[in-house]
């Protein structure tokens, strides 16, 4: 929870100096993604998590947002209107990563056993 946080307010607050100074939102998500990755990782970890495992999972969420949310609409904007190509994309993409997250915990609990 406390990383979840510390990684909320990172990106919140480079996505708004990113809006001041008028840049990209898109590639500022991408660094504030990044850099919240390797700040948050110094709030205390969750006993047993490895850093390979945890960093490599966000980088993911991170740049699955990065393509889906900003990069893959474009493509969809001949059909539909790009916020709702964009909504579409990011339901699609949070349809996947539950699936993700699902089939980790269920092989955890499978291990624990």
């Amino acid at each position: 929870m406390k990383r979840g946080v510390v990684f909320g307010l990172i990106i919140f607050g480079i996505l708004q100096l990113a809006k001041s100074l008028a840049a990209p939102v898109d590639e500022a998500w991408l660094v504030a993604g990044f850099l919240a990755i390797l700040v948050s990782y110094w709030v205390p970890p969750i006993p047993g998590e490895k850093y390979v495992a945890w960093a490599g999972t966000n980088l993911l969420m991170v740049i699955g947002i990065y393509f889906c949310g900003f990069k893959l609409p474009r493509l969809f904007v001949s059909q539909v209107s790009y916020p709702l190509a964009s909504l579409l994309c990011i339901l699609l993409f949070m349809f996947c990563w539950w699936l993700i997250v699902a089939r980790r915990t269920r092989q955890a609990s499978n291990i624990k056993r």
